[in-house]
């Protein structure tokens, strides 16, 4: 099942448990597997993860342990939410987490309305995005302002979300007018598009941890006038 998916729900309990058997803290676990601290705590909460993200823990601890049979499958949480069973704003209008999301992305970017970022996040966030860890609001603001000085007009689409529990995955393409300096790159007026992805965690209404993903270098290519990657 795993290998069609985008992303899965780790079982948090069992890698907890196998993390505990093993006698590894967080941090063990991370060097062991070659990914950072926070993915270890990714997993375990559960948040997404790739696939092979996933494989790739699963296969370190149970290596560890002499057991070399992996079935990923064991480790994708019950309540797995697979990109076919989405829940999109039309077909769910219940699911406020997801809208807000929405709304987020069409207020502060859309319509330019950044002093409205505190209606969405929480003073506190944390938030990473272009390989960079950020916390606070300001730093978010500080943010949400580059990228508004730099693009203008900001046009989202959010491609499809789905939520689980207090957690939403959104899926989004931009198109946007370089009009500012991004990247040292100075102001080319060229329009560029944009595909990423992002991961939130609400707590009550607000967002108190994100993570922003999308082709750094593809965005630098269009800009320079390169074009855009071809896959």
């Amino acid at each position: 099942m795993s290998s069609n998916l985008h992303s899965v729900m780790p079982d948090a309990a069992k890698l907890v448990s196998l993390r505990h058997r093993l006698g590894w803290t967080q941090q063990e676990a991370a060097a062991k597997a070659g990914y950072s601290d926070r993915l270890i705590r990714k997993v375990e909460k559960p948040l997404p993860v790739r696939p092979q993200t996933l494989r790739d823990v699963v296969q370190c601890y149970l290596s560890a342990l002499g057991d070399n049979d992996i079935d990923i499958d064991q480790f994708i949480g019950s309540n797995q939410i697979t990109h076919l069973e989405a829940t999109s704003l039309d077909q769910n209008n219940s699911c406020r987490f997801v809208e807000r999301m929405h709304d987020y992305y069409n207020v502060v970017y859309q319509q330019r309305e950044i002093d409205r970022i505190e209606e969405f996040a929480c003073p506190y966030i944390r938030f990473t995005s272009e390989g960079v860890s950020r916390a606070g609001i300001d730093a978010i603001r500080q943010r949400a302002s580059l990228l508004l000085a730099s693009f203008n007009p900001i046009e989202f689409t959010i491609d499809r979300s789905f939520s689980h529990n207090q957690i939403v995955v959104s899926y989004w393409s931009v198109r946007m007018k370089h009009v500012g300096v991004f990247f040292e790159i100075p102001a080319t007026n060229r329009w560029v598009n944009v595909r990423g992805n992002s991961i939130v965690e609400f707590a009550e209404d607000l967002v108190v941890e994100g993570e922003d993903q999308f082709d750094v270098d593809d965005l630098v290519r269009q800009l320079t006038g390169q074009g855009p990657r071809v896959i």
